[in-house]
Protein backbone atom coordinates (compact mmCIF):
# COMPACT_ATOMS: atom_id res chain seq x y z
CA UNK A 1 0.00 0.00 0.00
CA UNK A 2 1.14 3.12 -1.05
CA UNK A 3 -0.17 6.27 1.37
CA UNK A 4 1.07 10.31 0.46
CA UNK A 5 1.37 11.52 4.17
CA UNK A 6 0.96 15.21 4.09
CA UNK A 7 -1.95 16.81 2.40
CA UNK A 8 -3.90 20.16 2.90
CA UNK A 9 -7.43 21.11 2.14
CA UNK A 10 -9.11 24.46 2.39
CA UNK A 11 -12.03 26.43 1.13
CA UNK A 12 -9.66 29.21 -0.11
CA UNK A 13 -10.46 32.76 1.87
CA UNK A 14 -8.52 35.67 0.89
CA UNK A 15 -8.46 36.89 4.83
CA UNK A 16 -7.67 33.92 6.11
CA UNK A 17 -4.90 33.04 3.78
CA UNK A 18 -3.63 36.51 3.56
CA UNK A 19 0.08 34.52 3.31
CA UNK A 20 -0.96 33.39 -0.01
CA UNK A 21 0.95 36.42 -2.35
CA UNK A 22 0.70 37.27 -6.24
CA UNK A 23 3.86 35.09 -6.32
CA UNK A 24 1.20 31.68 -4.93
CA UNK A 25 -1.57 32.51 -7.42
CA UNK A 26 -2.45 29.08 -7.98
CA UNK A 27 -3.12 28.23 -4.48
CA UNK A 28 -5.96 31.04 -4.53
CA UNK A 29 -8.75 28.05 -5.23
CA UNK A 30 -10.59 25.93 -2.91
CA UNK A 31 -8.11 22.27 -1.96
CA UNK A 32 -11.06 19.49 -1.62
CA UNK A 33 -10.63 15.74 -1.82
CA UNK A 34 -12.06 15.80 -5.13
CA UNK A 35 -9.53 17.87 -6.31
CA UNK A 36 -6.73 15.34 -5.18
CA UNK A 37 -8.54 11.81 -5.85
CA UNK A 38 -7.67 11.74 -9.66
CA UNK A 39 -3.76 12.32 -8.69
CA UNK A 40 -3.80 10.10 -6.35
CA UNK A 41 -5.43 7.60 -8.88
CA UNK A 42 -2.70 8.85 -11.80
CA UNK A 43 0.19 8.29 -9.52
CA UNK A 44 -1.23 4.84 -7.92
CA UNK A 45 -1.00 5.65 -4.36
CA UNK A 46 -3.71 4.41 -2.08
CA UNK A 47 -4.70 6.74 0.14
CA UNK A 48 -3.74 9.71 1.63
CA UNK A 49 -3.26 11.51 5.72
CA UNK A 50 -4.59 15.20 5.76
CA UNK A 51 -3.85 16.05 9.54
CA UNK A 52 -4.42 20.09 9.27
CA UNK A 53 -7.19 21.04 11.75
CA UNK A 54 -8.49 24.73 11.99
CA UNK A 55 -7.16 26.41 15.37
CA UNK A 56 -11.04 27.44 15.92
CA UNK A 57 -11.98 23.48 16.14
CA UNK A 58 -9.39 22.28 18.08
CA UNK A 59 -10.00 25.24 20.84
CA UNK A 60 -13.71 23.97 20.12
CA UNK A 61 -13.03 20.47 21.48
CA UNK A 62 -10.37 21.91 24.11
CA UNK A 63 -14.01 24.04 25.69
CA UNK A 64 -15.81 20.99 25.76
CA UNK A 65 -13.73 19.42 27.93
CA UNK A 66 -11.80 17.17 26.00
CA UNK A 67 -8.03 16.70 27.11
CA UNK A 68 -6.65 14.38 24.54
CA UNK A 69 -8.30 12.80 21.49
CA UNK A 70 -7.06 10.08 18.85
CA UNK A 71 -8.39 8.62 15.70
CA UNK A 72 -8.21 5.47 14.39
CA UNK A 73 -8.82 4.52 10.38
CA UNK A 74 -8.75 0.70 9.30
CA UNK A 75 -10.20 1.38 5.60
CA UNK A 76 -13.37 3.10 5.78
CA UNK A 77 -14.05 2.85 9.62
CA UNK A 78 -12.31 5.65 11.81
CA UNK A 79 -12.76 4.59 15.70
CA UNK A 80 -12.00 7.80 17.94
CA UNK A 81 -10.98 7.67 22.38
CA UNK A 82 -11.44 10.59 24.26
CA UNK A 83 -9.64 11.65 27.46
CA UNK A 84 -11.61 13.73 29.13
CA UNK A 85 -12.49 15.94 32.02
CA UNK A 86 -14.76 14.92 34.34
CA UNK A 87 -17.78 17.24 34.17
CA UNK A 88 -17.72 16.58 30.18
CA UNK A 89 -20.77 15.55 28.65
CA UNK A 90 -21.74 14.83 25.23
CA UNK A 91 -24.86 16.99 25.70
CA UNK A 92 -22.51 19.58 26.22
CA UNK A 93 -20.56 18.93 23.32
CA UNK A 94 -23.35 19.22 20.87
CA UNK A 95 -24.83 22.57 22.38
CA UNK A 96 -21.32 24.07 22.02
CA UNK A 97 -21.18 22.56 18.23
CA UNK A 98 -24.67 23.81 17.38
CA UNK A 99 -24.09 27.80 18.67
CA UNK A 100 -19.93 27.37 16.93
CA UNK A 101 -20.36 28.62 13.19
CA UNK A 102 -16.82 27.40 12.73
CA UNK A 103 -17.91 24.13 14.18
CA UNK A 104 -20.75 24.05 11.66
CA UNK A 105 -19.04 25.13 8.79
CA UNK A 106 -16.45 22.63 9.81
CA UNK A 107 -19.39 19.38 10.14
CA UNK A 108 -20.74 20.39 6.94
CA UNK A 109 -17.56 20.04 4.63
CA UNK A 110 -16.48 16.80 6.54
CA UNK A 111 -20.36 15.55 5.81
CA UNK A 112 -18.96 15.81 2.39
CA UNK A 113 -17.46 12.71 2.69
CA UNK A 114 -17.96 10.19 5.98
CA UNK A 115 -20.15 7.66 5.74
CA UNK A 116 -22.68 7.11 8.50
CA UNK A 117 -22.86 3.98 10.43
CA UNK A 118 -25.40 1.72 9.79
CA UNK A 119 -28.82 2.10 11.69
CA UNK A 120 -27.26 5.63 13.11
CA UNK A 121 -29.27 8.81 12.30
CA UNK A 122 -27.88 11.21 9.68
CA UNK A 123 -26.52 13.73 11.22
CA UNK A 124 -24.28 10.94 13.45
CA UNK A 125 -20.91 11.22 12.49
CA UNK A 126 -19.94 9.27 15.73
CA UNK A 127 -21.57 6.58 17.93
CA UNK A 128 -21.14 5.34 21.64
CA UNK A 129 -20.05 2.05 21.34
CA UNK A 130 -20.08 -0.23 24.14
CA UNK A 131 -17.07 -1.64 26.04
CA UNK A 132 -17.21 -6.17 25.82
CA UNK A 133 -13.45 -6.81 26.46
CA UNK A 134 -10.60 -5.39 28.76
CA UNK A 135 -7.41 -6.66 30.06
CA UNK A 136 -4.95 -5.69 32.43
CA UNK A 137 -2.09 -7.73 34.15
Amino acid sequence: MRIDAHQHFWNYDSERFDWINDDMAALRRNFLPEDLYPILQASQIDGCIAKQVDPAILESIRVAGILEMSIYRWEQRLSMILVTTDDFSFEKKAALDLANPKVQEWEAFLGQYQINLPGTPSNWRWALTEKIFSFSS
